[in-house]
């Protein structure tokens, strides 16, 4: 009070001396008596009612879960319809969300989609009663999915209600892709002999299971290739080589052939060899045709075939083995014709002597020739389902095409076919 006393008197000193006002005079007094009454009044209305300040603006920061607030009463929840629970889906297939909603959604309702995995927690917002999970949403990968529906109403920024009970929780799972077996090198073996072998092929992840008549341990050097011994105590046969997942899932178009033990060859007359290499090569007659005839005297023997087997079912895609064995080394500048197509007898398709294919031990010829069945042109051979032909004969190029040099081998067919679709289901893997 006496700071308000002071600050009236000098209110008055300040209105005299500006308006040239006595100090004691009546105007003065008026004054100052003015000034005091109004600072009294404010001060008993700042003790007994004061007065509101205005509430300081604060910024709310992004929030990424929104806030749910249940209505007094829920609707009734959704209904899952796919994936089913605990289904089981291939890597790599489309993955939709779908339920079933026994009302109509307002305008500002919306179905709240949670996709939880173990590495993380994902909330959707969507109209729709299917929901896709495309990579830009989600990126699937194989592993265990749970999910749920409910439906919110938005009441602003990341701010929503909840306006129905949340659905059961459904679960599913994303298989890694089942492995595939292209080929096996070597392709086969004599009874009593253990192997060790090389499976190409692809998606090959542990745990796998590889089987050539009975399990075998193998060997994961890549998601491309195994590694096994094959032992000698598989009897004589062929058998598929079955690599699996855990799911017991696998595609296989290679097998793994057991010979028997060669028998001990009697005594023989000399098998006729090559021709003398001291001896050149005469020109060939005229009107020669090399389909029906040598251009050396005496014809040199034919090739023996050696695989695949006569009439064997291959399938599109596969890499096949053509083997064959001659009686000599072949003689620099003469070639390997492979006759193959669709036609009985084959026509040449094409002439071989590279030392990759081509081995020579013991003064024999060894070949083993991969060719790649894919399902449209190979050069010159279509490789289309239906039925073909092959042999081996002993040739040389010259000006204008070829000489044959030895005897054809016989004719073998086989027969290409399209692979069987790979199972629609997989089994349900076990629970967490």
């Amino acid at each position: 009070m006496n700071l308000l006393n002071r600050k009236c008197s000098n209110l008055g000193g300040f209105i005299g001396m500006h308006l040239d006002i006595a100090p004691g005079t009546v105007q003065v007094v008026l004054l100052v008596t003015a000034c005091l009454e109004v600072l009294v009044l404010l001060s008993s209305l700042s003790c007994s009612s004061p007065v509101p300040t205005p509430p300081t603006a604060t910024l709310t920061p992004h929030v990424r879960t929104p806030t749910l607030a249940p209505l007094p009463t829920l609707h009734p929840p959704v209904t899952l319809i796919e994936p089913g629970d605990d289904a089981c889906l291939d890597c790599g297939a489309e993955v939709a969300l779908r339920w079933s909603c026994p009302y109509d959604l307002e305008p500002n309702e919306y179905y709240q989609v949670r996709v939880r995995t173990t590495e993380q927690d994902s909330s959707f917002y969507h109209k729709e009663d299917r929901f896709p999970l495309s990579p830009s949403r989600l990126p699937l990968s194989p592993g265990e999915y749970n999910w749920a529906v409910i439906v919110v109403r938005s009441l602003g920024r990341d701010i929503y209600e909840l306006v129905s009970e949340e659905s059961e929780w459904y679960h599913f799972h994303i298989a890694p892709p089942s492995p595939v077996v292209h080929s096996i090198s070597p392709p086969n073996s004599t009874q009593g002999i253990s192997v060790s072998a090389v499976i190409s092929g692809e998606n090959f992840t542990l745990p796998l299971t590889l089987t050539i008549d009975v399990p075998l341990q193998a060997n994961v050097v890549n998601s491309r290739t195994i590694t096994a011994t094959i032992p000698n105590t598989l009897q004589t046969g062929e058998y598929t080589v079955t690599v699996t997942d855990s799911n017991g899932k696998g595609q296989s178009f290679a097998s793994f052939a057991v010979n028997e033990p060669p028998m001990p060859e009697p005594p023989s007359t000399p098998v006729p060899r090559c021709w003398n290499l001291q001896t050149p090569v005469p020109a060939a007659p005229p009107g020669y045709d090399p389909h029906t005839a040598c251009v050396v005297t005496p014809c040199a023997p034919a090739p023996q075939l050696d695989g695949p087997d006569d009439k064997a079912e291959l399938t599109t895609g596969s890499t096949v083995e053509f083997r064959w064995t001659w009686v000599c080394c072949l003689p620099p500048g003469w070639k390997f014709a492979i006759r193959l197509s669709a036609e009985d007898p084959p026509h040449s398709w094409q002439y071989m002597d590279d030392p990759a294919y081509v081995s020579c031990q013991g003064g024999m010829s060894t070949v083993h020739y991969p060719i790649k069945l894919d399902p449209g042109k190979l050069d010159r051979l279509t490789t289309i389902p239906g039925t073909y032909y092959w042999n081996i004969a002993v040739a040389r190029s010259v000006e204008g095409g070829w000489e044959r040099l030895s005897q054809n081998s016989e004719v073998r067919p086989f027969t290409v076919v399209t692979p069987p679709p790979p199972p629609d289901k997989c089994p349900v893997p076990p629970c967490p």
